[in-house]
């Protein structure tokens, strides 16, 4: 699909007139206008907020926004266009920060994954054994293999990326994190590290625009209520 110019002051007055679940309702506004649901992500991620309120106030404040999103089939599906001024990996660190999967009553609807697995990035285009609907913006469960949109950042016993990445390839979602290596594990255990712990940690994907091979950029950031 083509970049498109998305009308966000329409988007804007749709969801105050319609009121509810703003998510679902942005939804809505894209299929009567033909925005794809990854479109609806995108702006959603952008705007950094789950508030209804500020996310109108955002909209209306941009009035526009030009989104391209347009998939390469040639590209890598793995390829988290980690930049090339990241080191080698440090065979010898040790990681103690790790996103694991805690239910809470505010996202209980998009954690589908046992109370305390460690959680691992889904890659680009994973088919999880349940859909949600946020897309390929979500996390795998080592144990269950099953999706959940956000983890609690946690201290737990020191591990290196090699024998997280060991836990992986051991795990029930070997499969459909195949094609993640060494490089992929540690650049997202270095994101994570940087989070403060306690707090609800989640991955967005985002197809780079001019860039070679329309890479995906992996980001994992706190999310903001």
């Amino acid at each position: 699909m083509p970049a498109i110019e998305v009308n966000l002051y329409d988007l804007a007055v749709f969801l105050e007139d319609e009121g509810g679940d703003a998510r679902e309702s942005s939804l809505e506004w894209g299929r009567r206008h033909g925005v794809p649901q990854s479109h609806i992500d995108y702006i959603w991620q952008q705007f950094g907020t789950h508030d209804a309120r500020k996310f109108i106030g955002m909209c209306h404040d941009a009035s526009s926004i030009l989104i391209d999103l347009t998939p390469n089939q040639a590209s890598d599906a793995h390829d988290w266009m980690i930049p090339e001024s990241y080191p080698p990996i440090d065979p010898d660190r040790k990681y103690t920060q790790f996103l694991v999967s805690r239910p809470q009553p505010r996202s209980s609807q998009y954690v589908h994954t046992k109370d305390g697995e460690l959680l691992v990035p889904a890659p680009y285009g994973a088919k999880p054994a349940k859909l949600i609907r946020h897309g390929w913006h979500f996390l795998l469960g080592l144990e269950s293999a099953m999706p959940c949109l956000c983890g609690c950042v946690e201290e737990l016993q020191p591990m290196s990326a090699d024998q997280f990445r060991d836990l992986v390839v051991a795990s029930a979602s070997s499969e459909a994190t195949e094609g993640i290596g060494l490089r992929e594990i540690g650049f997202f255990l270095d994101e994570v590290s940087k989070l403060p712990l306690g707090k609800l940690g989640a991955v967005s994907f985002i197809e780079a625009s001019g860039v070679s091979n329309n890479a995906v950029n992996l980001r994992v950031s706190k999310i903001i209520a």
